[in-house]
């Protein structure tokens, strides 16, 4: 931008071009801001995109392979390399050294912007998912204990079923053989 009076003949040329500059700017910025629109996405959906594909945790000191450009925290790809896997552990495309590795502040400005105090979310993430992790042991431990009782119920039904047919049986001789017959197809099933 050009400044204001510098120059004699010069500055009032140089402030008319700067001022309609100013206003071509205004004007574009105040249309930008018209139609710009605000996104909302929760931070959960957001998390598998920083995520460590090594550790699984969000991803700090963000570094890029160059060949494939995956992410991963500094430590956890320094490390991978370091035992001599010059691959990309997400994809495994070859990485000559860990001269193909670069930082990526930009990435890490945008964590940081996202989440603030990544241990914080990290332990909260943590005590939530052992919370889940409890309740579910309890569900399933209220399913196993519905079908114990299911199973004993109708162990008593056919128990209650047996002793009836062999009542009826003793009852109507004629029918003896009838009733066996049913009291085996009960028993087999």
């Amino acid at each position: 931008m050009l400044v204001h009076g510098k120059g004699k003949a010069r500055g009032n040329v140089a402030s008319t071009t700067s001022h309609e500059q100013c206003n071509m700017l205004e004007t574009n910025i105040v249309s930008g801001l018209a139609s710009m629109q605000i996104v909302v996405v929760k931070l959960s959906e957001i998390r598998k995109e920083v995520q460590c594909p090594i550790c699984l945790g969000i991803i700090r000191k963000t570094r890029t392979v160059m060949e494939c450009l995956h992410r991963f925290c500094r430590e956890c790809i320094d490390k991978s390399m370091r035992l001599g896997n010059n691959e990309c552990p997400a994809c495994r495309t070859h990485c000559a050294s860990r001269r193909s590795l670069r930082d990526d502040p930009n990435y890490d400005a945008l964590i940081a912007a996202l989440y603030p105090d990544i241990d914080k979310y990290e332990e909260e993430e943590l005590a939530f998912h052992e919370e889940e992790k409890a309740r579910n042991k309890q569900i399933q431990a209220s399913i196993a204990q519905t079908f114990r009782r299911q199973a004993e119920a109708l162990g008593r039904k056919r128990t209650t079923s047996k002793a009836t047919i062999a009542a009826f049986s003793r009852r109507t001789p004629g029918r003896h053989r009838d009733a066996h017959k049913r009291e085996e197809k009960l028993s087999n099933s």
